[in-house]
């Protein structure tokens, strides 16, 4: 950027080196602006992301509801046979 501007000042006005100037801090100004406004959508996207990241696919809730099941027969078992125990032990009284 310095070396156009220095090419400009051998060959153009100093007006039009001024004027060039702003324009180049204006489009400077105008690019920030533009950068800001891309990283509050970057942030906004990301934070979408991770909440999406959140909801568990089919293949985890297939899985969540297998590991369940197997817990839930798992604790049905040891149950089933306390109950059997207590009938074995009341017919040895009898």
């Amino acid at each position: 950027m310095i070396m156009c501007f220095r090419m400009l000042e051998t060959n153009s006005t100093e007006e039009e080196i001024e004027e060039l100037k702003l324009q180049a801090e204006k489009l400077q100004a105008k690019l920030q602006n533009k950068r800001m406004e891309l990283g509050k959508i970057l942030r906004t996207v990301s934070a979408r992301e991770r909440l999406f990241d959140q909801i568990p696919s089919r293949a985890e809730l297939s899985q969540y509801q297998k590991r369940f099941m197997e817990l839930h027969n798992q604790s049905e078992i040891p149950i089933h046979h306390i109950s059997l125990l207590r009938i074995a032990r009341k017919s040895q009284f009898f």
